[in-house]
């Protein structure tokens, strides 16, 4: 009975650490913020490391800003704030708690979003409906003129249009 409860206190006290190893080994890493456009016009922030998994995101409109929540992440940057000189995003903050990493993408306005993530990016496309396809703007073409024409006050104030020859 001895033999078994000392094994049994034995495998009790080595548990705790094979958990700890097994979470631990699941830990997603931030190692880098990158940013620009994309082929299709949208700006991207990029958030790239290792074992991003269960990742949730949510929106606030005043500020305007997309918070990305990352479980069991630690974050490698070297500083928490990441400046962006861009007409939609202004910064990006990663912050570590308890049982998750934060990102949060600070933007100069609420615009509509996407959130694509992989194992080892998640791609935060920001749609600015003002640099989309239906606000392209186009060049103006003449018109030909058909005639000319004369407005002119009537005898009792109406409106007249002549056609000019």
């Amino acid at each position: 009975m001895n033999i078994t409860t000392s094994v049994m206190k034995s495998k009790m006290r080595i548990l705790p650490f094979a958990l700890f190893a097994a979470f631990a080994s699941q830990a997603a890493d931030i190692s880098a913020i990158s940013h620009g456009r994309s082929a299709d016009g949208a700006y991207e922030v990029q958030i790239v490391g290792d074992d991003f998994n269960g990742i949730t995101s949510y929106s606030l409109n005043n500020p305007a800003r997309v918070v990305v929540d990352i479980p069991n992440g630690r974050s490698q940057l070297a500083h928490n704030l990441t400046q962006i000189d861009s007409p939609i995003v202004s910064s990006v903050v990663v912050i570590e708690g308890d049982d998750r990493v934060r990102a949060t993408i600070n933007m100069n306005k609420s615009v509509p979003y996407v959130v694509k993530d992989t194992a080892n990016k998640i791609t935060v496309a920001i749609k600015d409906p003002i640099k989309g396809p239906l606000h392209k703007v186009q060049k103006a073409r003449a018109i030909p003129r058909k005639a000319d024409v004369d407005f002119t006050g009537g005898p009792d104030g109406q409106g007249l249009l002549k056609q000019k020859n």
